[in-house]
């Protein structure tokens, strides 16, 4: 099938656009840039996100690596767009109300594939289903290249993710961790570290927010680039020794005490300002 033309008075009202239109690939329209394909129904919309893939791109590799990228993506990350829920839902057996997910495939020592699913009827109860979405599974593409030898630890790679994400929903996340806490249902820090897949559905809630409170909270007492390398040096030396020799703290029963009186200290905010909206 053929792409529709570009809307001339759109593109003269917006800047050059990213990429070009590519070949059709089954029923799909395609949208190519050096990074991506954009697999779509919608030729504008393709371009929006295409436009926001790279520079997201970018941004992250900068801000985990520390330096900018370095060469383009071979392959290509492809980006679904899928237009409804059922086609969602048959194309990739998931949940009809998930948001999306992304999926990579690894060989030692290479990325072989990328790939980010969008359930774009999402957006009628999350509108800002791209910006928030797209850079959260983008960090996971990202981060990939630096973990080809041994998958990423799922804690770091979703916390990392959910620091991507717009404000609100990372203070919507602040606000699930303080609940959990005011409860007593906190991981602790050697259940949540040393998890090789995703906990049951009811924990879900709890592992993204706290994932992404240690995560802040390490990155914060250096560089994202360091928080990588840390994570990296663990996976070969254990947490115990990398924690001392990262961020001289004298192993995971240490990190949780520190961890544990910041996020109480945070809780406290947290009501505070919840507190205050509920008044206004």
């Amino acid at each position: 099938i053929d792409p529709p033309p570009p809307n001339p008075t759109a593109a003269a009202a917006t800047p050059a656009r990213v990429g070009q239109p590519g070949p059709p690939y089954r029923n799909w329209w395609t949208w190519e840039t050096p990074n991506f394909r954009i697999f779509h129904k919608d030729y504008d919309l393709a371009e929006r996100v295409a436009r926001a893939a790279e520079e997201a791109r970018e941004h992250l590799i900068r801000r985990w690596s520390g330096t900018g990228p370095r060469g383009t993506w071979s392959p290509k990350c492809d980006i679904y767009l899928y237009p409804t829920a059922e086609v969602f839902q048959a194309e990739t057996q998931q949940p009809p109300d998930s948001p999306g997910f992304s999926n990579i495939v690894l060989n030692p020592g290479r990325v072989d594939g990328r790939r980010i699913n969008v359930n774009l009827d999402a957006r009628s109860h999350r509108p800002d289903l791209i910006s928030a979405l797209l850079p959260h599974e983008l960090t996971h593409i990202v981060l990939a290249d630096s973990f080809t030898a041994q998958q990423i630890p799922r804690w770091a790679d979703e916390g990392m993710a959910c620091l991507a994400e717009p404000p609100a929903e990372q203070q919507r996340r602040a606000t699930d961790l303080a609940k959990h806490l005011d409860n007593n249902l906190l991981f602790h820090l050697d259940a949540l570290m040393g998890v090789s897949d995703y906990p049951d559905g009811k924990h879900w809630e709890l592992f993204y927010a706290q994932s992404v409170s240690l995560t802040r909270f390490l990155v914060e007492r250096g560089t994202p680039a360091q928080f990588v390398r840390f994570v990296q040096a663990a996976q070969r030396n254990g947490y115990d020794a990398e924690l001392r020799r990262v961020y001289k703290i004298d192993g995971l029963a240490a990190l949780e005490r520190q961890w544990l009186a910041h996020v109480r200290k945070n809780a406290t905010a947290v009501a505070a300002a919840s507190d205050s909206k509920e008044r206004r």
